[in-house]
């Protein structure tokens, strides 16, 4: 509900609009809150000249308050075959309405820049960003761009991490085509004048920004455009069901599976003596694996339509539609069946399944085996058969069949699957240094993210890591003299494995007549793994559910006793479990820490437990062994 004084504030504001508006008349903002800035208007139009012909123009009025707000005078565009930028610029002035700076062409920078992996595209990138050195002053930003397919329809996003006085998004039907909407968190009605439909909302507060968001949860206020037809490069196409998206993007495969007679022969020569599908299955996978690698070509409609499985296999490369065609292909050579899946990565967000459209980001393969079946990451060398990246679980993907699309989920793995465990001993000397050996063993994807950072990797690399990451990610001074990785790029089925030994100069700190340490060496809850809110508005977001087991077995300083140790915990929830113990027998300390986190997602409901739960372990995981020198 608007308070009184925000009121009376709104009131005055809109009279600055209609004023802007008609006389170009500015005017400063004083904001009740402390703001980088302040987006006094934003106008977007969009008109439909034809079925594969749209201009899309916006208008961005900004007062930049601070330094911190001088993101907002900054145009990032790109254009390719089907998006051109025909013009855009930015102006400054001051609160007075004074011109002070206007973009010139030299101002803009121009680059074909692509990602690591992105052989070519034929994707421009254009920049362009202006300040001005005093605070408060207006920016003002414009551009146009025209589409050249209503594939690519541009949504509407209101809402910024600042405040928005006013947005408006025109939807100007030239040409007479049918679309449809879907509204995310707003309950805005268009005005409709013959073929102009017009969406406004005014006073709109910042986005809530909380720790450890799900991604689905950055886009709070929205509304999404899709044309009931289409058109993209020569394949018509309907946004209207599931089905008719995925007979779309059948077209686009057409006559992609076809494999070489020499390529046949290989894959009969590989699956051979397998004793199941699964092995053979298994089979084609590593062959996939060691015998392609990540490149991307996006070329017109090459962005969408994957290329066939013959040129992927002589050119051994291709992006993820591209490999996963081949492995696609390879299945259904053997005769069993395999299709395309699109995906939306767990880290973009999540598919609205009420609203057929392209909402996906990247392709994997499903394969039935009998009544079973498996999913394919097929850009991914370092992961097993059957298993899935952190991205690609639990997501609401669309297989791509003859008859149509099959909208399901995809398995989300376990905390018991995802584990590492750790074992250290050694022997703790009385100026607090510690030598030790131990061991590590990683499993689902915590051994595909260890293994992210160890393949290709000298032994150098690989000690470093070790030393800067795990080991010596809470001691100083760790100088390893052995190190030995196991089931690293070879036998990925297998768990990853480590063996190391070496010695930490400084693991307990010496003060007088005590030693003080910390035995959680690997793993530990900090002060920032407890979230910041002391209510949630959303849930807790985990990468994937997990479990750390770890134990630690040292002897101790010969004629030194306890003197004070972290407390013996058992936390158990619905969403987690915790449990630090301990031990000493015979001089000889046994400690064993576990953290186990069950749920991907953590329901504000359950945050006043969670909250109580780290905190815990946060604190106890921060406590000191303390050891005294006996009389």
């Amino acid at each position: 509900m608007m308070t009184p004084n925000r009121f009376w504030l709104f009131c005055c504001l809109t009279l600055f609009l209609v004023k802007y508006a008609t006389a170009q008349n500015y005017h400063g903002i004083v904001w009740p809150e402390e703001v980088d800035a302040v987006v006094i208007e934003e106008e977007i139009i969009f008109e439909v000249e034809d079925i594969n012909k749209a201009k899309y123009k916006v208008r961005r009025l900004v007062q930049v308050m601070n330094e911190a707000g001088s993101d907002y005078g900054e145009i990032q565009l790109s254009e390719n075959s089907f998006i051109e930028i025909k013009n855009f610029g930015i102006k400054i002035f001051d609160l007075n309405g004074k011109e002070l700076k206007k973009s010139r062409k030299d101002d803009i920078l121009e680059a074909n820049i692509s990602p690591d992996a992105l052989l070519y595209n034929d994707t421009r990138y254009k920049y362009l960003k202006m300040v001005w050195p005093r605070t408060p002053y207006l920016i003002e930003i414009a551009y146009e761009l025209e589409f050249k397919s209503l594939y690519i329809w541009p949504d509407w996003y209101p809402q910024e991490d600042v405040p928005v006085l006013k947005s408006s998004y025109t939807l100007n039907l030239k040409y007479p085509v049918q679309f449809k909407t879907y509204p995310i968190g707003i309950e805005v009605k268009p005005r409709i004048s013959g073929n102009v439909h017009v969406w406004v909302m005014t006073d709109i507060p910042p986005r809530i920004i909380e720790s450890f968001m799900p991604p689905e949860h950055q886009i709070q206020k929205a509304l999404l455009f899709s044309a009931r037809t289409f058109e993209y490069g020569d394949y018509p196409g309907s946004y209207d069901s599931w089905t008719s998206y995925a007979q779309w993007y059948n077209n686009l495969l057409e006559d992609r599976y076809n494999l070489t007679p020499d390529f046949r022969l290989e894959l009969e020569q590989r699956i051979a003596d397998a004793d199941s599908d699964y092995e053979k299955i298994r089979r084609l996978y590593r062959c996939l694996q060691e015998n392609t690698r990540y490149v991307a070509i996006h070329l017109g409609i090459g962005g969408f339509q994957p290329h066939s499985a013959e040129s992927v296999c002589a050119n051994k490369y291709g992006d993820c539609k591209d490999l996963t065609t081949l492995m696609v292909a390879m299945v259904r050579e053997i005769g069993l069946e395999a299709y395309p899946v699109l995906v939306k990565t767990r880290n973009g967000g999540i598919v609205y399944p009420d609203f057929p459209s392209d909402q996906f980001n990247h392709v994997i393969a499903f394969v039935l085996i009998g009544k079973d079946s498996l999913w394919i990451e097929c850009t991914a060398d370092n992961l097993a058969l059957g298993e899935l990246p952190p991205n690609d679980e639990g997501c609401q993907v669309l297989i791509i069949k003859p008859e149509g699309g099959e909208l399901v989920r995809t398995p989300q793995s376990t905390a018991i699957q995802n584990q590492m465990m750790t074992r250290i001993e050694g022997e703790l000397l009385n100026d607090g240094a510690l030598i030790f050996q131990g061991s590590l063993v990683c499993e689902g994807n915590i051994a595909y993210t260890r293994r992210h950072n160890l393949i290709g990797e000298s032994n150098e690399k690989r000690v470093e890591y070790l030393t800067d990451r795990l080991i010596g990610n809470y001691n100083p001074q760790v100088n390893l003299e052995f190190v030995e990785f196991q089931n690293v790029e070879e036998n990925v089925e297998l768990p990853l494995q480590g063996h190391f030994k070496g010695k930490i100069n400084k693991f307990g700190i010496r003060s007088g007549k005590r030693i003080f340490f910390n035995p959680a060496m690997v793993h530990r809850e900090t002060a920032g793994d407890i979230p910041l809110e002391s209510e949630r508005n959303f849930p807790i977001y985990c990468d994937f559910p997990f479990t750390f087991l770890d134990s630690l077995i040292i002897i101790l300083p010969a004629g030194f006793q306890l003197e004070a140790a972290p407390d013996v915990l058992d936390l158990k929830t619905n969403f987690g479990h915790y449990v630090s113990s301990y031990t000493i027998t015979n001089n000889i300390l046994k400690f064993k820490r576990m953290m186990r986190i069950e749920q991907k997602l953590i329901e504000p409901e359950a945050y006043e437990e969670y909250l109580s739960f780290i905190r815990r372990a946060v604190k106890n995981d921060n406590s000191k062994f303390v050891l005294s020198r006996a009389n």
